[in-house]
C-alpha cells in the first residue's frame, strides 16, 4: 500500500486528512511537530510527503532522499511565493480548500511522476472484514464481493471517512445527494442504511442515540 505522512500541527485537520486519505486507499502516518516528522521519515521513508505549513518545507525536504513533497496550504499571495517554494524542494501546491477526491487525484499525480511511480495508487481499504477498492469502487465483506449502488457506496465512504463519528440524516443526506432535506430524503436515509446492513451485516453501521439520531461507522481502519 501507498505510504503518505502527514505534517500537520492542527491535530483536528491531520486527523481528517488521516480518515480521508485511508478511506481513499492510502496508508497514512501523521505528524504534528517537525521532531516527529523526522522520527517518522527516518524509521519507514513514505512514498510521499504532505506538508501544511510553508516554513517547513526547507527542513523537510533536506530530510527526503526520493520521496516527493506536497504543500497544501492557501493559495500564495503572489509568484515569488510559488517560486520560491519549488525551488525549496515542493513537487505540486495543492491550494486550500480542496476536496479529498481532488487532493488524491493530485497525490497520484505526483507519485505518478516520481520515481516511485511504479507503487502510486491506493489499493484496498480494511477495516475489519470489510474492505474498499476506491480505484474501481469494489466492496469486499469477509471475502465476498458486495454489490453496491453507487449512492450506497458514497454513502459507505462517507461513513468510512468519519469512523467513530455519529452523521445525522440531514448530514448524510446532503453530502451525498447534494441538497436539502425534507420528510421524505430523510426516510431515503433511513431505507439506504438498511439495505446497506443488509448487504453488510449488523455490526459495521450503528444508529446514534436521540431525537434525531443519526448513524456512525464503527471499525478500525487499517
Amino acid at each position: 500500500m501507498t505510504q503518505l505522512t502527514v505534517i500537520d500541527s492542527d491535530r483536528e485537520d491531520s486527523r481528517w486528512l488521516r480518515n480521508n486519505l485511508t478511506a481513499e486507499g492510502y496508508e497514512v502516518a501523521a505528524a504534528d511537530t517537525i521532531a516527529a516528522a523526522f522520527r517518522i521519515l527516518d524509521q519507514a521513508p513514505p512514498d510521499l510527503v504532505i506538508v501544511r505549513n510553508p516554513a517547513l518545507v526547507k527542513a523537510v525536504s533536506d530530510r527526503l532522499s526520493d520521496a516527493p513533497l506536497l504543500l497544501l496550504a492557501p493559495r500564495p499571495d503572489d509568484e515569488d511565493d510559488l517560486v520560491r517554494a519549488f525551488a525549496l524542494g515542493v513537487d505540486d501546491w495543492v491550494w486550500t480548500p480542496v476536496g479529498i477526491r481532488a487532493l488524491a487525484a493530485r497525490i497520484h499525480a505526483v507519485l505518478r511522476r516520481s520515481c516511485s511511480g511504479e507503487r502510486a495508487g491506493p489499493s484496498w481499504v480494511r477495516i475489519g472484514e470489510l474492505e474498499v477498492h476506491p480505484p474501481t469502487r469494489s466492496v469486499r465483506c469477509a471475502g465476498r464481493g458486495i454489490k453496491l449502488t453507487p449512492t450506497e457506496y458514497d454513502v459507505l465512504v462517507e461513513l468510512i471517512r468519519h469512523t467513530g463519528r455519529c452523521l445525522s440524516r440531514e448530514v448524510l443526506f446532503r453530502t451525498v445527494w447534494r441538497s436539502g432535506p425534507d420528510q421524505s430524503p430523510m426516510r431515503k436515509v433511513d431505507e439506504l442504511i438498511a439495505t446497506l446492513r443488509r448487504k453488510l451485516g449488523q455490526g459495521h453501521i450503528q444508529t446514534g442515540l436521540g431525537e434525531w439520531g443519526g448513524y456512525r461507522f464503527v471499525g478500525d481502519i487499517g
